[in-house]
């Protein structure tokens, strides 16, 4: 045998196959999508219920009745000054069944002199609505607003 024949390199055991770096960031952009996309599904769905109560609530009798009411009130109208206009998201809840139902809302109003708001009490009978009771709360006392209209009554 001639001793300057190429010896064959020894057989190296395979090394373990680590993944690229690519292929990690690849699934941290793929998680951060999916998390990204959860959140706006989540946001959308949230806005979605946000403006389908406010709707809602707006186009309720009661809501639409106590806001005419105040735009019609000589006291409102020293309080807050003309126009009168409903502002922001109403609060509270109006419960109907078979004709008869109860409402207690809290509507934000603001006026070219000043802001308050507005608490509606109604009953609901015969599917007619009734304001039983209407609050004025401006500057840090409340008036009632009777339904002929008249001056401010503490």
């Amino acid at each position: 045998m001639d001793s300057n024949a190429a010896i064959p390199p020894a057989y190296a055991a395979p090394q373990p196959v680590q993944p690229p770096k690519s292929r990690k960031k690849m699934w941290i952009i793929i998680i951060l999508s999916v998390l990204l996309g959860l959140f706006l599904l989540i946001a959308g769905c949230c806005t979605l219920l946000y403006v389908g109560v406010k709707k809602a609530m707006k186009s309720s009798d009661v809501y639409m009745m106590a806001v005419q009411r105040a735009q019609a009130s000589p006291c409102a109208i020293s309080k807050l000054g003309q126009p009168i206009a409903p502002q922001g998201m109403p609060q509270g809840s109006v419960n109907e069944a078979n004709g008869a139902g109860t409402a207690d809302l809290t509507i934000p109003v603001k006026g070219s002199t000043g802001t308050g708001s507005l608490h509606a009490i109604a009953a609901r009978e015969n599917s007619v609505w009734t304001l039983t009771s209407l609050t004025l709360s401006a500057s840090g006392a409340e008036y009632d607003l009777p339904a002929e209209p008249g001056p401010c009554q503490q």
